[in-house]
């Protein structure tokens, strides 16, 4: 089963063709990255995936997958075969194995405590707020990850309408 999508040679080609091969260079441990990233990418789009994994509990990875299909824009998405990681989680591997080897941190972790705000004049007022954060807001957002796994939303998470069969924002 796949520890991790992608592979440190396809990273550096991922990164040579986008220009961006200083990135992938520093990066001290490729595998450690792609590990990181590869579950960062199951935890954040399992949902969204369609069908199943091919190995059900005992595959560690989100793919691949069986009766999984690509939304290639035409009315008759094409099925994935059900042995193969699609190269969209690959691209998103490396994109994210860039960052978290660069010491980006994927995942924040979050204190509500951290939220309340406090004013005070000696002797006059007292004020306290209630910031209206949560673990959402803390998180990094990377736009270009979703960008090029949107095509592999097609789970329950995807915001299909049952009525229209069409992509709704959720």
């Amino acid at each position: 089963m796949t520890t991790y999508y992608g592979t440190e040679a396809g990273g550096l080609i991922y990164a040579t063709e986008r220009g961006r091969l200083p990135e992938w260079s520093e990066v001290e441990d490729p595998e450690a990255a792609l590990l990181v990233a590869s579950e960062y990418i199951d935890a954040n789009y399992g949902l969204l995936f369609g069908g199943w994994k091919t190995g059900g509990r005992a595959q560690d990875r989100q793919w691949p997958r069986v009766n999984a299909y690509v939304n290639d824009g035409s009315l008759n998405w094409p099925l994935l075969p059900s042995d193969v990681v699609p190269d969209e989680v690959e691209r998103a591997t490396y994109e994210l194995a860039m960052r978290v080897g660069n010491g980006t941190v994927l995942t924040v972790d979050f204190n509500a405590a951290g939220s309340f705000k406090k004013a005070a004049v000696e002797g006059a007022v007292s004020v306290e707020f209630w910031g209206s954060g949560t673990a959402a807001d803390a998180q990094t957002v990377f736009p270009i990850v979703t960008a090029i796994l949107s095509p592999l939303f097609t789970g329950a998470g995807a915001g299909f309408s049952s009525l229209s069969g069409s992509r709704e924002r959720v």
